[in-house]
């Protein structure tokens, strides 16, 4: 799962970024298609990477903060499930973190999502932290959905996590 190793240096820096979360911008979301994958998002909000390798294709956006999406779509014969995928992903982020200490995580199933808490400290100062994670199946390919933000950051940057999970499709070309 190399491009997960990826996406743990990208949560990395934006963490450290320091950026003040502004409100989601849905009053008039753009719209992405490319190869497949259709969803809206905040017009506030950037596309910054969306790549396909032999095993996973990860399409990552940005709020313009330090909130970050994810979508991973595998095979199905990758035989993945939403609760060790976001085990694993969350293990990976905790060995991946190069400075600043990771809490023990906790998980449970709210809503459609199974939603992980959680706890960055560097410097004496401490950041908790939520990552939701939902699991969408297209045919023959399942999609992984992350959303990460500050907890302090949730009332500006949910509104955006629902538009996309709700507009979002994929037909693998």
């Amino acid at each position: 799962m190399k491009r997960i190793e990826l996406s743990f240096l990208l949560i990395i820096l934006l963490f450290l970024s320091g950026c003040l979360e502004p409100r989601a911008n849905i009053s008039s979301p753009k719209s992405y298609s490319n190869l497949g994958i259709q969803f809206e998002y905040p017009k506030n909000w950037k596309i910054t990477e969306d790549e396909q390798d032999d095993f996973v294709r990860y399409l990552f956006i940005e709020s313009p903060g330090d909130a970050i999406v994810i979508l991973q779509i595998y095979g199905k014969e990758d035989k993945l499930d939403l609760e060790n995928f976001a085990h694993d992903f969350s293990d990976n982020a905790k060995n991946e973190l190069p400075i600043g200490v990771f809490s023990d995580s906790t998980f449970e199933v709210t809503g459609d999502y199974l939603e992980e808490k959680f706890t960055i400290s560097l410097l004496n100062e401490s950041v908790p932290h939520r990552r939701k994670y939902a699991l969408r199946d297209y045919n023959e390919q399942i999609c992984f959905i992350v959303f990460q933000v500050a907890e302090e950051d949730l009332d500006k940057t949910n509104p955006g996590f629902d538009l996309i999970i709700k507009t979002l499709k994929y037909e693998k070309s």
